[in-house]
């Protein structure tokens, strides 16, 4: 029963930031379309940096 509980509270703990992420890749993903959408309208080729935190 102990474990079932510590099971429950990491689900829990979790499980925000699982959300988190995913709307961020979401967020992320729109953004990068609408960036490629203007490159291409304006026929500009663009830079595109990636900064991770780890």
């Amino acid at each position: 029963m102990k474990l079932l509980g510590t099971l429950l509270l990491l689900l829990t703990m979790c499980a925000p930031l699982a959300a988190t992420q995913k709307i961020g890749d979401i967020v992320f993903q729109t953004n990068f379309d609408s960036l490629m959408q203007t490159s291409h309208d304006q026929n500009q080729t663009i830079l595109i940096k990636f900064y991770t935190e780890w």
